[in-house]
C-alpha cells in the first residue's frame, strides 16, 4: 500500500498576492456596476492591477530572468513560459485579452482617455480567468493544492478542521455551480472564525437553548434577542476591525445568511433571496480571506473544536474547572 503524501502547504506570502489580486478584482467589478465613466475607468485599472499581480505571481515559477523595471511584455513571457513548463498554457484567447485589456488601461491612464462598460468588464474577465488558471499552474509546480483555489489553500495553511473542511466544503460546491450550498458553508466557516477568535468578544459561548427557561415565559425569547444581538456585534465588530465597508459587510450577511446552531448538534441557516454562483464565490473568498488575515495577526485559536472550547474556558476562569461541553 502506498502512503498517500499530505496536500502541500501554499506559503504565507503566495497567498497575500493571491488575495491581493482577488480583491482587486473585486472592487473591479463592485466599482463597474455604477456604469458612469470615471467608475468604469477605475475599474478598468482595478482589474488591468489584478492581472499584473497574477502573471507575476505564474511568472515566480519561471527561471526566466525579469528586468528590474519590467513591462507589461515581460510579465506575460514569463507567465507563458511557466505555464507551459506545468503543463497547462495559457489559452491563445485570453493573451489576446489581456493584451487588449492592458492597452486600453494605459490610453486611460496615459493619454486621457475613458473607459466604457464593455471595457471594464474585459478587464474584470481577464483577471477572473487568469485566477482560474493560478491554482491549475501552482498544483503544477508542487505549491498549491491540487484541485482547489485560493479557500483550498488558505484551508491547507490552517490547523482548524472544522474551519478547514467548511472553506473546502464552500469551494467544492461553487465548482459545482450549487451556489446555497457554497454561502452555507461560508456562513458556517464564518461562524468558525468568530468561535476561534482570541481574544473572544464575549465570555460565554453557549447558546441560549443550552438553559431551561420554559417557566420563566417571555424571558427566554429576551435572553435569544440578546444573543442575537451579540452575534450581530460580533460580526460587525470583525468585520470593521478588518477594514470591510459597512455596505460589503452587509452584502456579505445578506448572502451568508445567519447560521443558527442547536444543542442536539444541528443547524439552520436563514437568508432571504437565494444566492448567485458570482455572490457565493465572493462571499466564500471573504470568509476565507478574514480566515488567513486573522491567521496571520495571532488572533485565530488553532486545533480541534474541543481545543478551542478548553483554551477558551481555561482563558475565562483561569483553568479552575473542566470546561462544558460545546455546543454544535
Amino acid at each position: 500500500m502506498v502512503a498517500e503524501h499530505p496536500a502541500p502547504r501554499p506559503d504565507a506570502a503566495l497567498l497575500r498576492r493571491w488575495l491581493t489580486a482577488i480583491g482587486l478584482l473585486h472592487a473591479a467589478e463592485e466599482v463597474a456596476r455604477r456604469g458612469d465613466d470615471a467608475s468604469c475607468s477605475t475599474a478598468l485599472i482595478a482589474a488591468d492591477s489584478a492581472c499584473e499581480t497574477l502573471l507575476a505571481i505564474l511568472g515566480a515559477w519561471s527561471p526566466k530572468p525579469l528586468p528590474r523595471e519590467p513591462r507589461f511584455e515581460d510579465l506575460v513571457t514569463r507567465a507563458v513560459d511557466a505555464a507551459a513548463t506545468a503543463g497547462h498554457p495559457i489559452p491563445a484567447a485570453l493573451l489576446s485579452d489581456l493584451r487588449a485589456s492592458h492597452a486600453r488601461r494605459n490610453t486611460v491612464v496615459h493619454h486621457g482617455g475613458t473607459a466604457t462598460p464593455a471595457d471594464a468588464a474585459l478587464g474584470a474577465d481577464c483577471a477572473r480567468r487568469a485566477l482560474e488558471l493560478l491554482p491549475v499552474v501552482g498544483s503544477g509546480f508542487g505549491v498549491l493544492p491540487p484541485g482547489g483555489g485560493a479557500a483550498a489553500a488558505i484551508a491547507s495553511l490552517l490547523d482548524a478542521p472544522d474551519l478547514a473542511d467548511h472553506l473546502l466544503a464552500g469551494e467544492a460546491a461553487v465548482a459545482a455551480d450549487d451556489p446555497a450550498t457554497a454561502a452555507d458553508e461560508a456562513a458556517r466557516a464564518f461562524t468558525a472564525i468568530v468561535l476561534r477568535l482570541e481574544p473572544p468578544m464575549r465570555t460565554d459561548r453557549r447558546h441560549a437553548g443550552a438553559f431551561d427557561l420554559r417557566d420563566l415565559g417571555n424571558a427566554r425569547r429576551a435572553v435569544d434577542e440578546i444573543y442575537k444581538s451579540v452575534d450581530a456585534i460580533e460580526g460587525w465588530v470583525l468585520a470593521l476591525a478588518l477594514g470591510m465597508a459597512p455596505a460589503s459587510y452587509g452584502r456579505l450577511r445578506r448572502v451568508i445568511g445567519t447560521h443558527v446552531r442547536y444543542m442536539a448538534g444541528n443547524d439552520a441557516i436563514y437568508r432571504g433571496a437565494p444566492p448567485s454562483v458570482a455572490e457565493a464565490r465572493w462571499a466564500l473568498g471573504v470568509v476565507a480571506e478574514t480566515a488567513f488575515r486573522m491567521w496571520q495577526l495571532g488572533g485565530l485559536i488553532e486545533g480541534t473544536q474541543e481545543d478551542v472550547f478548553a483554551a477558551r474556558y481555561q482563558t475565562l476562569t483561569g483553568g479552575a474547572s473542566a470546561p462544558p461541553k460545546p455546543a454544535e
